[in-house]
């Protein structure tokens, strides 16, 4: 029963995959999603930070202290969690597959973009609430960027997500924010 469930599952994801992997899109869209995926791999959140910090916003220095503590401990559970299950990229394990960036290393699961920047989503909106549905958006179509470019599957993005809001949920708790 369980093997039956998991079989389905992997066929639901790889064909969800394909569904979003093979959509034919415009040259624009195609940048917009090199873009997207880009603005996930972290000077993104480094500049913003100094950004608030340089102007002189009264919150950005405990934004800062927390969002430190959370990378710190998101980026090593992320790679212990990668290494661990060790699940090949699609385009490794389908030859109609190939990758549309370069991934930054060699393991799917979980999307560590997707859950940077649902982290860093999670952290902001804390702060300025009133950002959280375009946060939640841009962190989503992060997500959405990695299937589309071949390096992830929904499943890896859907865990990217839940190990990045998690962490944005709990760190901040602990920091009695």
């Amino acid at each position: 029963m369980i093997a039956r469930m998991v079989n389905t599952w992997v066929a639901w994801d790889l064909a969800l995959f394909r569904g979003m992997y093979l959509r034919e899109v415009k040259r624009p869209t195609r940048t917009i999603f090199r873009l997207l995926s880009r603005s996930g791999d972290g000077p993104l959140y480094i500049a913003i930070a100094g950004l608030l910090l340089f102007a002189g916003i009264s919150w950005a220095p405990s934004f800062l202290r927390i969002g430190a503590v959370a990378f710190a401990i998101q980026i090593p559970l992320y790679k212990l969690i990668k290494t661990g299950c060790r699940r090949p990229r699609p385009f490794e394990q389908h030859r109609d597959i190939t990758h549309r960036i370069r991934p930054p290393d060699a393991w799917s699961f979980p999307s560590g973009h997707t859950a940077s920047a649902f982290l860093f989503a999670q952290l902001l909106a804390l702060f300025v609430p009133a950002l959280a549905l375009p946060l939640y958006a841009w962190a989503g179509l992060v997500g959405m960027s990695r299937v589309y470019l071949g390096v992830h599957y929904p499943t890896d993005v859907m865990a990217g997500a839940l190990l990045g809001l998690g962490l944005g949920f709990l760190i901040p708790l602990g920091a009695g924010f």
